[in-house]
């Protein structure tokens, strides 16, 4: 899953100094590993590295990673979340709920190196990877016939759904936007 979060008016929001300081790939370590919004994996090791004008804060292997460059546009790339099940399937509530904590840790990040808000509205942008042939259901579905399932035409999961919407819509209507960009992709 990889989700983007790009602000606006683009803008420089961090210096190429501010970018490089190890505390803050420290602060993104710890909050994605401790914060409200975890996505890292504890047993895992983390590793970082500044390419151009973009920092990288990933577990070993490309596992989850984030990425953040000085315009305060944030990518972040998790595995989906995989059912118990043999059969290949999206479970709904899963995909939700990782949407929702990758956008709750967007809207950290954001509040972290832009206190004062001068990006005042977001693009938001998400798109599952390697998900094309898998059938989405409910976690009730899935638990009802665990071993059955009608599979699709194999749509296209690997394009991007994107809203737009006002920065405070993060942490205000974060459970709508969720809605906003997974019932598109579920189609």
């Amino acid at each position: 899953m990889n989700l983007s979060v790009a602000g606006g008016p683009r803008q420089s929001v961090l210096r190429p100094i501010e970018l490089e300081k190890p505390a803050l790939a420290e602060a993104i370590h710890k909050e994605a590993l401790f914060g409200a919004h975890r996505l890292f994996d504890p047993a895992a090791g983390v590793e970082r590295e500044i390419d151009g004008d973009t920092l990288t804060v990933q577990q070993e292997r490309g596992n989850a990673q984030i990425l953040l460059n000085e315009q305060g546009s944030i990518l972040v790339t998790l595995p989906l979340e995989r059912s118990e099940s043999m059969m290949a399937e999206l479970i709904y509530e899963r995909i939700q709920s990782q949407c929702g904590e990758a956008l709750g840790f967007a809207a950290w990040l954001l509040d972290h190196i832009d206190p004062t808000q001068r990006l005042s509205h977001v693009a938001v942008a998400l798109s599952l990877s390697n998900a094309e042939h898998m059938a989405w259901r409910t976690q009730r579905e899935s638990e009802a016939s665990p071993n059955r399932m009608s599979m699709g035409m194999g749509g296209d999961n690997n394009s991007a759904v994107h809203v737009n919407r006002t920065r405070s819509a993060l942490r205000l209507d974060s459970a709508r936007l969720v809605e906003d960009l997974i019932v598109p992709l579920r189609r």
